[in-house]
């Protein structure tokens, strides 16, 4: 199977930026440390999110955690850690309820 130009460029720029990203960005991750306290003061109005199809992948173990410690749950969103783009509707969708519907979290709320 032969992949679309535009995937094939896209992954040419991912393989070119990736030692930027690992140098950069990445490795900046594991050293934050949360302001607990403050978290919590805001539970409130905290959602930790991950894609449904992503839980077993590094990027939503975060989620987990400070979940656990703040007594929340992880609301799971269409797709993986992309759905908003390989899933833009659905995602749209439940993200609007989740800002609007009963118990919504909103800023200022």
């Amino acid at each position: 199977m032969e992949l679309p130009q535009s995937v094939v460029e896209m992954m040419a720029r991912v393989e070119t930026n990736m030692t930027f990203w690992m140098e950069h960005e990445l490795r900046q991750y594991p050293r934050y440390v949360p302001d607990l306290d403050a978290l919590g003061a805001a539970r409130d109005r905290i959602v930790p999110a991950g894609g449904q199809e992503s839980r077993e992948h590094m990027p939503y173990r975060p989620n987990l955690v400070l979940a656990e410690r703040l007594g929340l749950q992880v609301v799971d969103f269409v797709g993986d850690h992309v759905g908003y783009a390989t899933h833009p509707a659905e995602f749209a969708s439940q993200l609007g309820a989740l800002l609007t519907g009963p118990g919504s979290v909103r800023p200022g709320r």
